[in-house]
């Protein structure tokens, strides 16, 4: 499989860089410029109001952390036809983009946004060396994965799927300290 945007990145089990360790990316973007993608299953502890302050909407979506690169920006998928103005498909039914506003707006109708603080980033042909490096497994996503799947497990249950010498990891605790 080639990376193409929509296609999900998972971090192969021996990765031990801290920012990628046990990540499941959705890839974004996929060109000659390089590659962007986001990080679906890392939440953080904050919310838009620590960003905006007071000038943050009492129902705004959680935030993600999205990669190490440029983690001043908030980036955003969200469900549904590409319908927002800067914005665009990456999958059916996901697209990345969006004001803000047109997004607050989205999720007050039940439209699913997920907001992201940073990407993960790579120069043109970092990523496809990677891969060949065994860095990455890659397998194609859906809408489901991306709104609607716990994301703490998204990584596990889907390297477990993908490899089924690793079926144990469907059942492997986030801490094995506590195992």
């Amino acid at each position: 499989m080639k990376p193409t945007p929509g296609t999900l990145l998972l971090a192969a089990p021996r990765m031990t860089d801290q920012h990628f360790e046990e990540a499941a990316i959705l890839l974004c973007v996929h060109d000659e410029q390089g590659s962007l993608g986001l990080v679906l299953n890392r939440g953080l502890e904050m919310d838009l109001k620590a960003i905006l302050g007071e000038n943050a909407p009492a129902a705004a979506p959680p935030l993600s952390w999205g990669g190490p690169v440029s983690i001043e920006q908030v980036l955003s998928l969200y469900g549904g036809p590409e319908t927002l103005s800067d914005s665009q498909p990456v999958l059916p039914g996901v697209c990345l983009g969006g004001g803000l506003e047109d997004l607050l707006a989205l999720h007050a109708t039940k439209v699913p946004v997920r907001l992201f603080l940073g990407y993960s980033g790579w120069d043109p042909g970092q990523l496809e060396q990677e891969i060949s490096a065994g860095a990455w497994l890659l397998t194609s996503t859906s809408e489901e994965a991306v709104f609607r799947q716990p994301p703490a497990t998204l990584w596990s249950r889907t390297v477990a799927g993908l490899e089924p010498s690793l079926s144990w990891l469907r059942n492997h605790p986030q801490d094995p300290r506590l195992n």
